[in-house]
């Protein structure tokens, strides 16, 4: 259908007026996410970012996130009123001085430019994201298939005691609801599969595994149960990655393996992957404002050259 390589959506300009862009974009989203092929899905995606320039994961002109200069300062380390709570508590603010989240952005802005914030509505969460991928289409429900890094303060439930976590966070859809296939064009997952499985492109993950006491699977905290389980948590033992099944035996070993298994997930089911570091909750708070910049952000940083591995980079 489509003739000598021309996009199916080459006639969408945006000079057209406001109600024919509208109508266009409606139509251009649906296809985006139900449409027949990848080719067609990205050729969407392609479009709505020409309709919509200033959403368009190449407009590298967009200013960045500011984060004042005090921001942070005051943050006197965590709380107990931190650890599963958001009423009352300030370390997820941007702009705050007795905030956390600036002291770990700013570095994060070094790294990429294009890096914010996204605290999540009352939970204590944070996602920390390139906002050309977490805001991509202007759709609600990119924010579910980007990944994204984390801060969690969990607290004490679903049988794990209070503790703060950083980590990567990616999704995997069901592929037949609101959000769409699962493809490339939108999704993260395949994105971090392509990496898993490449020893060229793992590169990241391996170095942040020697540097850290990570673990990748299946996380429980915050507001994570287990309900959307991949089957397994593997850490370094012995110097070796050992994947272990809820009950504790051994499933498999390295991250080919890893691999394998995640690749293997049923299609129509919703799966959540953490790979992460976590401290208790006394040790968090015994450190106080130090404990950001000493413990969780070289934690951070090397999860986000990791992060963007799968994503690339928005800005040079």
């Amino acid at each position: 259908m489509m003739s000598s390589g021309r996009s199916l959506f080459a006639s969408s300009r945006p000079s057209v007026d406001a109600v024919t862009r509208t109508k266009q974009l409606r139509l251009l989203v649906a296809i985006r996410s139900i449409g027949a092929t990848a080719a067609v899905r990205g050729d969407a995606a392609e479009a709505i970012s020409r309709l919509r320039p200033d959403h368009a994961r190449t407009d590298v002109a967009r200013k960045a996130v500011q984060v004042p200069s005090d921001a942070g300062r005051d943050w006197p380390g965590f709380a107990p009123r931190d650890f599963g709570e958001v009423t009352g508590t300030t370390w997820r603010r941007r702009l705050d001085q007795a905030a956390l989240v600036p002291l770990l952005l700013r570095p994060l802005q070094e790294v990429d430019a294009d890096f914010t914030s996204y605290p999540i509505y009352h939970l204590p969460e944070v996602h920390l994201a390139l906002r050309e991928r977490y805001e991509q289409g202007a759709e609600h429900e990119q924010g579910w298939r980007a990944s994204k890094l984390f801060i969690y303060a969990s607290g004490e439930g679903y049988g794990v005691g209070p503790h703060v976590a950083v980590g990567l966070y990616v999704e995997k859809g069901t592929g037949a609801d609101k959000f769409g296939p699962v493809d490339r064009a939108l999704w993260d997952w395949p994105r971090f599969l392509d990496v898993l499985a490449d020893p060229s492109r793992r590169v990241s993950l391996e170095r942040a595994f020697d540097r850290h006491p990570l673990a990748i699977g299946d996380y429980i905290g915050s507001s994570f149960n287990g309900g959307c389980a991949v089957g397994f948590v593997a850490r370094i033992e012995n110097g070796e990655l050992v994947m272990r099944s809820p009950s504790g035996e051994v499933c498999g070993r390295g991250l080919d393996e890893v691999a394998a298994v995640l690749s293997a997930l049923p299609n129509g089911e919703w799966h959540e992957l953490h790979l992460w570091r976590e401290w208790p909750a006394e040790e968090a708070m015994n450190g106080r404002q130090p404990f950001a910049v000493r413990e969780m952000l070289p934690a951070l940083l090397d999860l986000a050259d990791v992060y963007l591995s799968v994503v690339g980079r928005a800005r040079p």
